[in-house]
């Protein structure tokens, strides 16, 4: 195999790798996928990527801490008590995370109104925005919005919405949306978290990174 294949997959890997969230067999799988198509030796591709594992966890043992991905996962943990669920690494895209994340919500069957869920909103970064923590300057964009209004919305405009008014209807979630973002950015600054927001809903918050320090998942090289 040349070299300048193997750099192209070490290009490949290293964001995956930074993240943090994928485990070795995962690499290495993507690894010999890699090898396949380009026609390459899947052991060498195997063999580079077991060597970029070891490094980056011996790159571990002198971290003083998480770093950000600390702070952002005890900010994530609190949003999730709150009742807004917060995910990492969620699904391969927005999209996806979109559709597939009010599946993850908690029922709660014994709630008095009409939302039978624990949860009321969420937040995420998807796989594509994690694989941007490896950047020079990264800004992790994270996605919300709501399942349902915030309870902190007057009743007329509930009340309004459950008869069917759709301008209600239109008020109350983009208010539901504008409150949920600044909660959130409210509890990623207490945590000592960069956020950058514009204001608007229609806008993703952003996350500057300076210290992505994730430990890698534990697993045995195979």
């Amino acid at each position: 195999m040349r070299a300048a294949s193997l750099t192209d997959l070490r290009q490949m890997i290293r964001p995956r790798l930074v993240a943090g969230f994928h485990e070795l067999g995962e690499l290495e799988s993507d690894a010999r996928d890699w090898a396949e198509d380009t026609g390459g030796s899947p052991d060498e591709a195997v063999a580079a990527v077991q060597d970029m594992w070891a490094v980056r966890a011996a790159e571990e043992t002198d971290w003083p801490d998480t770093g950000d991905y600390g702070r952002l996962r005890a900010a994530f943990d609190e949003l999730d008590d709150i009742g807004v669920l917060a995910r990492m690494n969620y699904a391969c895209c927005a999209r996806c995370a979109t559709a597939l994340i009010d599946e993850e919500r908690t029922p709660a069957p014994d709630r008095a109104d009409w939302y039978k869920f624990r949860e009321w909103a969420y937040v995420f970064f998807d796989e594509q925005d994690a694989e941007h923590l490896a950047d020079d300057e990264p800004l992790l964009h994270l996605t919300y919005s709501g399942f349902r209004p915030h309870e902190s919305l007057p009743d007329s405009v509930l009340d309004a919405m459950s008869d069917g008014d759709a301008d209600a209807e239109h008020l109350a979630y983009e208010q539901t949306e504008t409150l949920l973002a600044e909660q959130i950015v409210d509890v990623l600054r207490r945590h000592d978290l960069d956020v950058e927001w514009s204001g608007s809903r229609f806008d993703a918050i952003g996350v500057r990174i300076t210290a992505w320090r994730k430990p890698l998942p534990q697993n045995a090289m195979s």
